[in-house]
């Protein structure tokens, strides 16, 4: 556009070209300033026509108030919905876990024992980078069916309280309208549903691996409250050049 190629843009809607009013309002005025005109076809409006900015200003504070009634109506919704136990936002599966007919959450005996491999290596004092290249040197599939296991991959697994039989939903939320980015929820939201569905993992060695994953941290945050790596012992860049295997093999 800046380099004078493009005379118009055809779009079909306001929603369809920003999130909201202001985003909306400085794009405009920036392609006017370029000489770049915009033809919003639902609204039937031309950027450059008598009136056109006043007409489209309307017309994107009236979107945007739709989309925050949306967001509104939808999260209270998902509230309503997961205040119940069996709401199917607990049944989400997950690596280890399929559907039975009846959309609860059953034990897949292949990826379940590979989960409680991935957890015992962690008890016996394996590195996350170690299961990591355990797992692809006996070529087991990643649960996207890849031959690379990305370490956040098993850094979750370790994570998932799913895999004791419990489900939790809504440690993550969507930011409030058009922000649309994930961000922490207030502990007091957080719902669970306690015994949801058969376990995986006993919650005797769940909470073990979580008392060594805090253990082994190799961040801390230091004096000025800035993130810095205490050790290398268990730093994901770290590779273990020990010719050690597991016991038994998938």
């Amino acid at each position: 556009m800046q380099a004078s190629k493009i005379d118009l843009i055809y779009t079909k809607s306001i929603s369809r070209f920003g999130r909201n009013c202001v985003d909306f309002l400085v794009v405009l005025r920036r392609l006017k300033e370029l000489g770049v005109d915009v033809y919003f076809q639902n609204e039937d409006v031309l950027l450059s026509s008598e009136a056109g900015e006043l007409i489209l200003t309307l017309h994107a504070a009236l979107a945007q108030a739709e989309s925050e009634d949306k967001s509104s109506n939808i999260r209270w919704g998902i509230k309503r919905s997961t205040s119940h136990p069996g709401s199917p936002f607990f049944s989400r599966v997950c690596f280890g876990n399929d559907h039975d007919d009846q959309k609860n959450l059953v034990i897949n005996e292949h990826e379940a024992d590979i989960v409680r491999r991935i957890f015992g290596w962690y008890v016996q004092g394996w590195s996350v980078v170690r299961i990591k290249k355990e797992l692809e040197t006996v070529r087991i599939p990643s649960p996207t069916g890849k031959r690379r296991w990305p370490v956040s991959t098993i850094d979750g697994i370790l994570c998932n309280e799913k895999y004791t039989g419990d489900s939790v939903f809504g440690r993550t939320m969507v930011a409030e309208y058009p922000e649309m980015k994930r961000v922490g929820n207030n502990p007091e939201e957080v719902k669970r549903s306690e015994n949801h569905h058969p376990p995986i993992i006993d919650r005797e060695t769940f909470d073990r691996v979580q008392e060594m994953k805090k253990s082994r941290t190799n961040i801390e945050l230091d004096e000025h409250g800035n993130k810095v790596r205490k050790s290398t012992h268990y730093s994901m860049k770290r590779i273990d050049n020990k010719d050690e295997s597991p016991t038994e093999k998938v």
